[in-house]
């Protein structure tokens, strides 16, 4: 079976998502499929340059404003950790 996994390097989503795809994947044990995983490159901010921007400043103006910023990083990492992957936004 081919799965084709669009994904951005970037995206601490696209983590959790390829984390809990391993998993699934792993659960299936000897019933699992053939597998035939392509990861593709998705680019979340096609018309970013290479200039870098602090992780709050860009969420800022992506997701309007600060107080749902904090929301959206502290649901990730919470969602994150439950996984048992080490995210921590408190640097950024």
């Amino acid at each position: 079976m081919r799965i084709d996994i669009y994904s951005d390097v970037v995206c601490p989503w696209c983590w959790i998502g390829k984390h809990r795809f391993q998993q699934g994947v792993q659960l299936l044990g000897a019933d699992a499929p053939d597998l035939d995983i392509h990861w593709q490159p998705f680019q979340l901010d096609p018309d970013a340059d290479a200039t870098p921007v602090p992780l709050r400043e860009a969420y800022v103006r992506k997701f309007g404003g600060a107080e749902r910023t904090e929301q959206i990083l502290s649901q990730t990492q919470t969602t994150a950790r439950a996984e048992g992957l080490p995210m921590d936004f408190s640097q950024g």
